[in-house]
């Protein structure tokens, strides 16, 4: 079992049903607020219950720090912004905005997260 399975949250909860047939596949991109000397995550992605757990524990393992968020929902689409910086309050460099990325790819797309 890896680092990433034993430290991943345990979701009881179940997406609703009807949200079970749209394959909404998981997009992230990175921009920079240059006023605010900050990192803009962009995040879509099918909404399931632990969601946003999964995105906070994926912050925590990267050393991201998250300096404000803006979350929205329609459906069982979610389109989350999320203003992000390193541990030195700076924008996060490439190597760091990949890490990320691997990261929540690795733990959204995981195959046991099924849809119900």
């Amino acid at each position: 079992m890896s680092t990433l399975d034993t430290q991943r949250p345990y979701v009881t909860r179940c997406p609703p049903r009807r949200f079970q047939h749209f394959n909404i596949p998981t997009k992230i991109s990175f921009g920079v607020d240059t006023p605010s000397r900050r990192t803009v995550m962009e995040l879509i992605t099918r909404d399931r219950p632990g969601l946003l757990s999964a995105v906070g524990h994926a912050f925590t393992t990267c050393g991201v720090r998250l300096q404000n968020a803006r979350i929205a929902t329609f459906g069982s689409r979610a389109e989350d912004a999320f203003y992000i910086t390193d541990t030195d309050n700076q924008p996060l460099q490439q190597p760091a905005q990949d890490a990320l990325r691997a990261h929540l790819l690795d733990s959204l797309n995981d195959p046991s997260d099924t849809q119900g």
